[in-house]
């Protein structure tokens, strides 16, 4: 998973820090718009006013406000959750977004961004969260779209006039730094070096220079690899060159997949859609790029999973068994070897009857699983929604349908839980 530069346009402590923070987080309650730091308002701060609120959801949402301020976003998504299966509100869903965007959970606001806009597509700080969580998933021009789609709808929105600055500052192209006066570590140079003067022309009665030999062509130095970026800032390019037209901006931790290349010397990552230099000595900076390397536990899910997709699902619990004992703290493991279990009950015991397949030892082996998958992680929907299946085996859509409930607390969008929710009623 890619790690996000949450704090890639905030610049510095204080006050300036607090009203970037509340242009990009705050959460629209009753009155001057607060953020979660307490006593920090945006009042100041020229946006339009939030559209009212349905009554039928004023006290949950005003309970989620109340966890928001306080920090307890676990407990603010589910009072705004509560509130949308009551009443489809744009300011819940704008607020639930925010909620979001605070536990770095950016896929989830974009996709309550982009509900509200369906609801209410001219209101100004709607595409401010899009950007928002457009931009800190990496994708940089979305995000300075829909910034500057909301000053088209208020020109005078300050906070969204900040974010488009910083979002197009982060962007710009970037040169390489001289090696003669290279930047601090991890960070690339901003400025480009002066350009060079032009050589003088050659006098009318001198012979013609030589034309300049081509540049060599790229050469290939391995197999196409995964690999994982290691500096806080990797700009992919039009060629690879340390001049030639940024494409793209990758952050510390994304994965990219391409051929290792040598140009003139220099490793170049050959890409789908540009080039990427692996190693920064050339301009003054360190190791950018590493190979990505499989652990075992890895090596051994995968295994597994291939073997649950021919469903050969007493192999597969071996593999993931194997998978486990490399690493006991993967809830995916557990999780995944419990649907090999329901796939051989299923293939073995079809007929039987819901009480003989709770005495069935692959019933409770797989049971166990699930416990064990959301004893490590109580947020993981998929544990969940593999336990309302297993309980639907055994014909007890009472325990089902509170294990997709509990799905649905931690992901209301969930097809899964929400399809397994509807049988069990």
């Amino acid at each position: 998973a890619q790690a996000i530069l949450v704090q890639a346009w905030s610049g510095g402590a204080g006050d300036c820090a607090l009203r970037r923070r509340a242009a990009a987080a705050c959460v629209d309650v009753a009155g001057p718009v607060r953020c979660s730091r307490p006593g920090v308002r945006t009042s100041a701060l020229s946006m339009a006013p939030a559209p009212p609120v349905h009554p039928s959801v004023q006290a949950l949402k005003q309970q989620g406000d109340k966890s928001y301020e306080v920090r307890d976003y676990a407990g603010a998504i589910e009072r705004y959750s509560e509130a949308l299966e009551a009443a489809e509100d744009v300011v819940v869903l704008s607020n639930r977004s925010a909620t979001y965007a605070q536990r770095r959970r950016f896929d989830k606001a974009l996709a309550d961004a982009d509900r509200a806009l369906k609801l209410k597509p001219a209101w100004p700080r709607l595409h401010h969260r899009r950007g928002f969580a457009l931009f800190h998933s990496g994708k940089y021009g979305e995000a300075i779209a829909s910034f500057e789609h909301g000053l088209r709808l208020d020109p005078a929105d300050q906070p969204l006039q900040d974010a488009l600055t910083k979002a197009r500052r982060y962007v710009e192209p970037i040169p390489s730094a001289a090696p003669q006066r290279p930047r601090r570590a991890g960070a690339f140079s901003q400025k480009a070096p002066p350009a060079p003067a032009p050589a003088p022309a050659a006098p009318a009665a001198a012979p013609t220079a030589a034309a300049a030999p081509p540049a060599p062509a790229p050469r290939p130095t391995g197999p196409r690899t995964k690999y994982i970026v290691v500096h806080d800032k990797v700009v992919e390019r039009k060629d690879p060159s340390t001049t030639a037209t940024p494409v793209a901006i990758h952050v510390r931790n994304a994965k990219v997949e391409g051929v290792p290349c040598s140009v003139e010397g220099i490793p170049w990552l050959k890409l789908d859609s540009g080039w990427m230099l692996m190693d920064g000595k050339s301009v003054g900076l360190g190791q950018l790029l590493r190979q990505e390397v499989k652990s075992k536990a890895d090596e051994l899910r995968e295994q597994g999973n291939t073997l649950f997709r021919e469903q050969k699902f007493s192999k597969a619990i071996w593999a993931y068994t194997d998978a486990i004992e490399e690493d006991p703290r993967d809830a995916r493991l557990y999780s995944n070897r419990a649907a090999s279990q329901m796939g051989q009950l299923q293939v073995l015991y079809k007929a039987m009857p819901g009480p003989a397949v709770e005495d069935n030892s692959y019933f409770k082996e797989a049971l166990g699983d699930i416990r064990k998958a959301l004893e490590i992680d109580p947020g993981y929907v998929k544990a969940w929604a593999r336990k309302g299946q297993l309980w639907l085996m055994a014909d007890d859509k009472v325990q089902a349908l509170a294990a997709y409930e509990e799905g649905l607390k931690v992901d209301p969008s969930s097809a899964e839980c929400r399809a397994g929710r509807d049988a069990c009623r």
